[in-house]
Order: structure tokens, then C-alpha cells, then sequence
């Protein structure tokens, strides 16, 4: 972490960052500590943030119409809808780097709703120890490509381009012939 920290301050104090480093999860810690500390003048109901407060209510609403119509119509789908889960990574779409949330969801979806149904003798037998291995697996990738390939002990291997990877001219991960920064 000190290697990674001293190799890539500057990205990791910056508003943008970059598609590989992002100091933004961190950095909202920051914000946070400021803004809950100011908090009766920000999040009282009729203040400037009041949503902030009232959505502890909602989030305690939203689940109720698919409970209810479980409940009442007996449909099992109703009840595998999960607000809390699906929201939560809704949430996550605007911070930095998120582009591992839709293998998240279709590796997901194979597991818990089609060999769940279809095969559950594989999915007793495997699932837990698949879901390990790629966890387990990830986690080795990541810290490899952390030091050998991204930067964090100081030098990054540049890569080529190639469709899906941001032109080093524009950022634009679509190589779209707009450029975004001259967009807007």
C-alpha cells in the first residue's frame, strides 16, 4: 500500500482519477466525516439534504409491494427480487471503476437462479468452492496486475489499443469521434 501510495499520489488525490486508479472511494470518507458532522443543518427534514434522511423510510418501503405480492398471489418470483441487494449496486455505478458489475450479475444469475433450478445437486456440491475460486482468483489477479502491470510499484506497462480500451488521446473507451472533454 505504501508503494502504491507514493507511486500514485497525484492520481489518487485528483477528482477524476483515471480508468485504473481512483482515490474517490477514499476520498468520500473525507466528505462524509465534514457532512455528518454538520448534520442537523444539512439533513433535517426541511433542509437542503433532507432525501438523505427521509430514504431510511423509503428503503423501509420500497421491498413492501413485491412482499405483498408474494404474498398475495403466491408467485415465487416475487420473492427472489432483492431491492436491497440490486439497489445497493445501482449505487455503485457512479463511483469510479465499475465496469465488473455485469460479469458480477450474469456469473450470479447462472448460480442462484439457473443451477439452482435446473442442477442442484452441481449447485450443493460446487458452488461454494467455484465461488471461492474466483474470488480467490480475482484477488490474486488484482494484486499481480497492481505491481506488474498498473503502476503501483512505479512504472505502469503500456499497453495496446484496441477497441474497448481508452484512446490515449481522448479517454473515450468507444473511441467515439466526439471527444468527451470538448462535449460538453
Amino acid at each position: 500500500m505504501v508503494s502504491i501510495v507514493a507511486n500514485q499520489s497525484e492520481i489518487l488525490k485528483a477528482i477524476q482519477g483515471t480508468n485504473i486508479w481512483s482515490g474517490q472511494n477514499i476520498q468520500q470518507f473525507n466528505t462524509l466525516a465534514i457532512a455528518w458532522s454538520i448534520a442537523s443543518d444539512m439533513f433535517s427534514v426541511g433542509a437542503r439534504y433532507q432525501w438523505v434522511t427521509l430514504s431510511f423510510l423509503l428503503g423501509f418501503a420500497v421491498p413492501l409491494p413485491f412482499y405483498f405480492l408474494h404474498r398475495f398471489t403466491g408467485w415465487r418470483a416475487f420473492s427472489y427480487i432483492n431491492l436491497s441487494i440490486i439497489l445497493w449496486f445501482m449505487g455503485n455505478l457512479f463511483v469510479g471503476v465499475n465496469s465488473s458489475i455485469l460479469s458480477f450479475f450474469i456469473i450470479a444469475t447462472f448460480s442462484q437462479f439457473w443451477l439452482r433450478k435446473y442442477r442442484p445437486q452441481l449447485f450443493v456440491k460446487y458452488n461454494y468452492l467455484v465461488s471461492a475460486a474466483l474470488d480467490g482468483g480475482t484477488q490474486v489477479l488484482v494484486f499481480v496486475f497492481t505491481f506488474a502491470v498498473f503502476g503501483g510499484s512505479g512504472t505502469a506497462v503500456s499497453f495496446p489499443n484496441w477497441a474497448g480500451r481508452p484512446n490515449p488521446d481522448t479517454h473515450n473507451n468507444d473511441y467515439c469521434m466526439v471527444n468527451p472533454a470538448n462535449a460538453g
